[in-house]
């Protein structure tokens, strides 16, 4: 994101085994800090919700994430955002359904998105900037 504007997303497979995952996220993040000059990383907090293994796969990736932003002085904020927050921010409509979701990124983004994951993190990269510049504006 750069001035409220998506300029990049995509959604990939990391790989099979835990290792193979950890080293290409790295990679990832790794091209795609060099690529855009990147200072700040935003990240949504991660919660135990019933899923251990996703919980546990998810924490992982949350410190690769935290260990890169450390290693290249990179500023991190971790946002606990609840799915009905974020969603009553953009929608006004706490309990939007994940096609509403789509079609809200879908109209008010630059984008031909499908994945309902990379349409959540877009709108989470959207509340993130509209809480922290354009709400502190008014």
């Amino acid at each position: 994101m750069k001035n409220g504007n998506i300029i990049d997303y995509n959604e990939t497979d990391l790989g099979r085994t835990t290792g193979e995952q950890l080293h290409n996220l790295w990679k990832l993040i790794d091209k795609q800090t060099k690529k855009y000059h990147i200072t700040d990383i935003v990240a949504e907090n991660i919660f135990n919700d019933k899923n251990e293994t996703t919980y546990s796969k998810l924490s992982k990736y949350q410190g690769i994430i935290q260990l890169y932003a450390y290693a290249h002085n990179i500023r991190l904020e971790i946002k606990e955002y609840l799915p009905t927050q974020w969603k009553r921010t953009l929608l006004s409509k706490p309990y939007a359904t994940k096609t509403e979701v789509l079609s809200y990124i879908k109209r008010n983004v630059d984008t031909n998105v499908t994945s309902d994951n990379v349409a959540d993190a877009i709108a989470i990269a959207l509340t993130w900037y509209k809480r922290k510049y354009i709400q502190q504006r008014r």
